[in-house]
């Protein structure tokens, strides 16, 4: 990573968080480069992806955590923001695949809207109930965020779902404050 001018920002979840809908509402310079996912991607569908998917017809060969690393890690010229939103749970407990430079973040739910949000998801798809993370993944959020608070010594910067829905001007500022990026309203 030659440059580190750009301020660097990891916003974790667990899934059904309403988490799209903030991050797009980041997105909306054109000074910020947006990141969707990308540990999801490679968990879901990489090399690395778990034994029971493996003969996923949308499988992505040779897409590996080593690779969502680099990218995040990468230069952006032009860019005063980098911004990845991403599913904790992707990580798998292994904290030493964070990229490097980045203020982690953390996006937050009732578990009780969330998870039966997500089981409706994949009932909805038809797809198997094991596909229902463990803990709705708000336990490895949890671990994450202990990790981040107490390995990496970063300060707590977190969340709450309903505080965004309900006061989405007045949140969005206050975590763009929290983590020193511009603030900005799409027009």
């Amino acid at each position: 990573m030659a440059n580190c001018s750009p301020k660097r920002v990891m916003l974790w979840m667990h899934p059904r968080t309403m988490s799209t809908v903030f991050e797009l509402s980041l997105a909306s310079r054109t000074e910020t480069k947006v990141f969707h996912e990308l540990y999801a991607l490679a968990y879901d569908y990489g090399d690395e992806r778990d034994s029971k998917y493996k003969d996923l017809e949308w499988a992505i060969e040779g897409y590996t955590v080593k690779d969502v690393i680099k990218t995040l890690e990468a230069d952006y010229p032009g860019k005063d923001v980098i911004l990845c939103k991403d599913v904790a749970l992707c990580l798998k407990g292994n904290y030493d695949c964070l990229p490097k430079g980045y203020i982690h973040t953390f996006l937050i739910r009732d578990p009780r809207r969330s998870i039966t949000s997500l089981w409706k998801i994949l009932k909805g798809l038809n797809l198997p109930p094991d596909m229902l993370p463990p803990t709705g993944g708000v336990k490895q959020l949890h671990n994450l965020h202990n990790n981040v608070t107490n390995t990496l010594s970063q300060k707590s910067i977190i969340i709450d779902a309903s505080d965004l829905v309900n006061q989405p001007e007045k949140i969005i500022r206050k975590y763009c404050e929290a983590v020193e990026i511009p603030y900005a309203i799409a027009t």
